[in-house]
């Protein structure tokens, strides 16, 4: 396998040759020995007839004068005639055996000039030479008309193939040799084409794929900061009742500032303390705004946050609606379950939007559980209330868009969609579902940093 296919036609052809030379040569020197057996049998005969003739009616002066004229005309090699009482020779004996027939007939022995045997060797290696000579211009003439015909239109298309798998598709096949070879390159220049203006569907395809995704991508990020904003609004009330308690102070502590009579030591003391609620005042915007803002990480996947700190930034949110609401947060966080893949940003608005969701559910009071634990290579995130939970007729599609019990105006319904979108872009996974004892459960597992 390893010849090519000009080597193994060209092996395929010797062997055929050889063995059909073979059986020919072999047919031929049987045929010929037989022949010349056949041969030495008829001119025997034909000898003895004659010298038997000859001998019986002919003086003896005119036997040895035909026998000299045959020798000199190069028929007879050599005779010998005995009479009794002398011997008459014509030509010297033969020296090499077997090459002359010797014919004997009474007194008489005479030895053919060449007999047939002698003559058929030369023939027979004559008919072998022509017999190679025209088997190796056969195979030449196979080499030529398949290397011409097929071997070269092939290696043309194979070039053309290995072309096409380095991605330049314009190359092209010619159309020469056999009729086989010329479908065939037609074919492929088809294939080509064929493929040429699928490619250039494809790109034009991947193209609108690009902007559809980026749009969509868009549309996404929109929504995912409407919701953002649309929680915003929710902490609106918790946070202007938070930020109202420390200006009133501020303004009490100003107007006693006023009065010139006010010690040193205490006026002091009242700038320090406006000094810390204005502090105060700042953080809880900054917060917010943090929050609000729609510059978002790309790559969630590629960063790393510190859980139990989103979980106390989204607490701090939500620590005054929580508190006139009478709704208790316990919060059990494992040291080994602090740090995970995502970005800070993505993961506060899923967070603080599950914890607004089990707020608005325990409008009479009641109780929400926050745990964290490790287990293999994924930190889970568990958040659960005593509340009513989720209804039936949603469970199965509380992730789904739009989908929500919450009466018109409370809710958008894209909440916890936007959240199962956040968690798979951080390549973790949520789950919903109700507790034994009443009340919701939300899984959040995340890759550990």
């Amino acid at each position: 396998m390893k010849l090519g296919l000009r080597g193994q036609l060209i092996l395929a052809l010797c062997l055929v040759f050889a063995v059909s030379f073979s059986l020919l040569s072999a047919a031929t020197l049987q045929l010929t020995r037989r022949n010349t057996q056949l041969e030495q049998q008829r001119l025997t005969q034909q000898w003895g007839q004659f010298l038997a003739g000859a001998y019986g009616d002919r003086p003896e002066a005119e036997l040895i004068a035909a026998l000299q004229k045959l020798h000199d005309q190069r028929v007879l090699a050599a005779a010998r005639l005995d009479t009794g009482n002398q011997v008459q020779g014509i030509g010297p004996l033969p020296t090499t055996a077997g090459a002359y027939v010797p014919v004997r007939r009474g007194g008489l022995t005479l030895w053919l000039a060449r007999s047939h045997a002698a003559t058929a060797a030369p023939m027979q290696r004559l008919l072998l030479f022509y017999v190679g000579l025209t088997g190796l211009s056969v195979l030449l003439l196979a080499y030529v008309l398949l290397t011409t015909m097929l071997i070269h239109p092939l290696e043309a298309a194979t070039r053309a193939a290995e072309t096409m798998a380095a991605g330049h598709l314009d190359a092209r096949v010619p159309l020469r040799g056999a009729a086989e070879v010329v479908r065939l390159a037609r074919s492929y220049n088809h294939m080509a084409d064929e493929l040429r203006r699928q490619q250039s569907e494809l790109q034009a395809r991947v193209s609108e794929l690009e902007q559809t995704a980026a749009a969509l991508k868009a549309s996404q990020a929109q929504v995912v900061h409407g919701e953002k904003l649309a929680s915003v609004g929710r902490l609106s009330a918790g946070i202007a009742h938070e930020i109202g308690n420390p200006l009133s102070a501020m303004l009490g502590l100003l107007e006693l500032l006023q009065d010139d009579d006010l010690p040193v030591e205490q006026q002091r003391e009242f700038v320090a303390r406006i000094q810390k609620e204005t502090e105060r005042i700042h953080h809880i915007i900054g917060g917010l705004l943090t929050y609000a803002r729609k510059d978002q990480p790309d790559a969630p996947q590629q960063q790393q946050c510190d859980l139990q700190a989103v979980v106390a930034d989204v607490l701090s949110l939500l620590a005054q609606r929580s508190k006139a609401q009478h709704i208790d947060i316990d919060v059990t966080m494992a040291d080994d379950a602090r740090q995970v893949v995502g970005g800070a940003a993505q993961l506060l608005q899923v967070i603080l939007n599950l914890t607004q969701n089990a707020v608005q559910a325990l409008a009479d009071g009641g109780r929400i559980w926050i745990r964290s634990q490790r287990l293999a290579d994924k930190v889970v995130l568990t958040m659960e209330d005593d509340g009513p939970g989720i209804a039936q007729s949603v469970l199965g599609q509380v992730f789904e868009p739009f989908a929500t019990t919450k009466p018109p105006g409370e809710g958008t319904g894209l909440g916890l969609a936007v959240c199962h979108a956040l968690v798979e872009q951080m390549g973790g996974r949520i789950e919903a579902e109700n507790r034994a004892q009443g009340g919701a459960r939300f899984v959040v597992t995340l890759r550990s940093a």
